[in-house]
């Protein structure tokens, strides 16, 4: 069973100190963050709820206008499913949808999801090297290219207790076979991938409750047709992706986990030049 919502308008008053709008980065981030909020929230009211098709049909800049009172407006379409044989009031479904998007309290601002590598530098319960680092070999022929500062964040109001080093290695495990898959999509070059959690933040942080720095060596075999990416352009390459995909498949599929509970989550990256 699906149900269909009308379209939702959601405005965004933003810092009067913000000069640059929000990128197309931003946006899929605010997508994705709210997608999974509103996930969650449909989940603990409707047992029979399956998931959601959630987008942004529209996203209206006025940063150049000094009299708007909102600043970025956007029109968002959303589709619930509910199991086959499902009995539910539909326009119940289609109020709740709106008065939990017309909440906005929940959505962490956009300065806030930017401030991620600052955080975990000045935060005191860092925990390092959780895992064994990366690879530090070298092969003849094969050009690494080593990245850190890409994060990830995840709402998980359930989990009381940071994540055991078993289910990072699991979280890892699983985000290096996806990232593998984008990464042989986007380059003829790329041959092999390395993940390992480099830092973790846990307890609420910015409305996130655990936030995962990972350290990322990737190999690529150069040749002429090809190229090879250098640490930003990997960096941007890791964060650009089906971010949705890798929610769904990736994250909420680790059952046993306290990452199969994320209620939400956003992938950001830092500067990327130093894993020192």
């Amino acid at each position: 069973m699906r149900i269909q919502v009308p379209p939702i308008s959601l405005a965004f008053a933003l810092p009067a100190d913000l000069k640059v709008g929000p990128s197309p980065l931003d946006e899929e981030k605010l997508r994705l963050a709210t997608g999974g909020y509103l996930q969650q929230k449909l989940k603990d009211v409707y047992p029979t709820f399956q998931g959601l098709n959630w987008s942004f049909t529209s996203f209206e800049n006025e940063m150049s206008d000094p009299e708007a009172k909102f600043q970025v407006r956007l029109w968002a379409k959303v589709g619930a499913f509910f199991e086959n044989g499902t009995t539910v009031d539909e326009d119940e479904v289609v109020d709740h949808i709106i008065s939990q998007l017309h909440d906005k309290s929940y959505l962490p601002t956009i300065s806030k999801m930017m401030d991620t590598d600052s955080s975990l530098a000045k935060a005191t319960n860092v925990q390092a090297c959780l895992l064994e680092r990366s690879d530090q070999h070298t092969t003849p022929g094969v050009a690494s290219v080593r990245v850190c500062n890409v994060f990830v964040a995840f709402t998980m109001p359930k989990c009381q207790n940071e994540p055991s080093a078993a289910d990072y290695l699991a979280l890892a495990e699983s985000t290096q076979k996806f990232y593998f898959s984008q990464l042989e999509k986007k380059f003829d070059t790329f041959r092999d991938l390395r993940i390992a959690v480099r830092r973790s933040l846990f307890g609420k942080h910015n409305a996130y409750d655990l936030i995962v720095e990972w350290e990322v060596v990737a190999d690529f075999v150069p040749n002429e047709a090809g190229t090879v990416p250098g640490k930003h352009w990997l960096g941007q390459s890791l964060i650009r992706t089906d971010l949705n995909k890798y929610y769904k498949e990736h994250v909420l599929e680790l059952k046993g986990t306290p990452f199969a509970q994320a209620g939400s989550m956003f992938i950001d990256t830092g500067s990327v030049e130093s894993c020192a």
